[in-house]
């Protein structure tokens, strides 16, 4: 998945609860953000004032968590693990969870992103 097809996805997905991110959505979105968080900060130094921050949390912030949310889903666990970035060191945990591989196969937040599924039906004799 490249960086732009990366960021459609993520701005696609963010109303659904239950779904998966596969690590490159979540890094190259990770990217976006970090990069949309830049301007953020030079306009709240030029205006002297907060809402250029309010902007990008609410345009770039919330999807964030929703990648968030959607690549620890693809690891097999809960968003509710995102509450560990409250906590000392916590943060480095989610780094970890972050950069897993993805659980082969479906798993109860769906299939596996980006893997079709044949199944193949066998007649018994």
């Amino acid at each position: 998945m490249g960086f732009i097809s990366a960021i459609r996805s993520v701005y696609r997905n963010v109303p659904e609860g239950v779904s998966r991110a596969p690590r490159s959505e979540y890094w190259w979105f990770a990217l976006f953000s970090f990069l949309a968080y830049i301007p953020a900060i030079v306009l709240i130094g030029l205006t002297q004032t907060a809402w250029p921050l309010l902007g990008w949390f609410l345009l770039v912030g919330l999807p964030t968590v929703s990648a968030s949310v959607r690549r620890l889903h693809d690891t097999d666990r809960r968003g509710w693990w995102m509450l560990l970035g409250f906590i000392p060191f916590g943060g480095f945990v989610l780094i970890v969870f972050y950069c897993l591989p993805s659980r082969p196969g479906p798993n109860r937040f769906g299939p596996q992103p980006g893997v079709r599924y044949q199944e193949s039906f066998t007649r018994r004799a």
